[in-house]
């Protein structure tokens, strides 16, 4: 988030990366009980994209 603020990108910017943000990890607790970054795989990531595609 702070280097979208230093690249000066819109407060409505930064508040829907934090939501996406939030999603995902929201996604990767509650499916895969993940709680650390250093734990999340590229199998989490492409995970993710399918429901997201799912979900159009």
């Amino acid at each position: 988030m702070y280097d979208l603020e230093i690249k000066n990108y819109s407060v409505r910017t930064i508040k829907g990366y934090k939501n996406n943000n939030k999603a995902f990890l929201n996604y990767l607790k509650n499916e895969f009980l993940i709680e650390v970054i250093e734990d999340i795989t590229s199998k989490h990531i492409k995970s993710y994209w399918m429901i997201l595609k799912q979900k159009g």
